[in-house]
């Protein structure tokens, strides 16, 4: 490969991380803006005219953004949207992405203490003027459930005991580097019931 096509492709693989980027960056300002009650903040991973289903409303994104700050500040003390796992099909101005996402609300009485619901972002994004932005969005909800409902108790055990979570130093994540120990291989989870 000559130098040209080695710029050329070095070219193109800082563009591709840079789109994923500026799109995480995006799905990430949503989430903040959602939960710090921040609508100009939240709106900033849209275009002006972008359109948003959410199930329980569906119309301009500016719409839903709204009336889900003031839904969580008039029923939730508290909110945390979480993302996780994001597949991105980019194909130059537009991009296909599916975000997983876990929602939780510390909800004001009467309601249960405590909402959770985990779902996917299926999300359109189109670069408008350099910048990329939530053209159209579906909200899928895959599950729900509340405070009190868990996995069986030996699931739970079975994680906490080989990796009890605690403060610095001792929790498994200070123990670098990341690895398996062999002497654990094999499944250990017998159901309680």
């Amino acid at each position: 490969m000559n130098q040209d096509a080695r710029i050329a492709a070095l070219e193109h693989t800082v563009r591709a991380l840079q789109d994923r980027q500026e799109i995480q960056d995006c799905l990430v300002r949503y989430c903040r803006g959602i939960d710090r009650g921040d609508i100009d903040l939240a709106l900033t991973a849209y275009h002006p005219d972008a359109l948003d289903d959410h199930g329980v409303l569906c119309g301009r994104a500016a719409d839903l953004v709204t009336w889900a700050i003031k839904t969580h500040n008039e029923t939730q003390l508290r909110t945390q949207h979480l993302i996780s796992n994001i597949f991105l099909d980019i194909q130059g101005d537009v991009a296909n992405c599916e975000t997983y996402w876990h929602y939780c609300g510390f909800n004001k009485p009467p309601l249960a203490p405590v909402s959770l619901i985990g779902g996917r972002y299926l999300d359109l994004f189109e670069r408008r003027n350099g910048r990329w932005g939530i053209a159209q969005r579906v909200c899928v909800i895959d599950w729900h459930g509340a405070q009190g409902d868990h996995l069986d108790p030996a699931i739970i055990e079975s994680f906490n005991s080989a990796f009890p979570p605690s403060r610095f130093p001792s929790d498994p994540s200070n123990k670098t580097p990341y690895k398996v120990d062999p002497g654990r291989i094999g499944f250990r989870w017998k159901p309680s019931h």
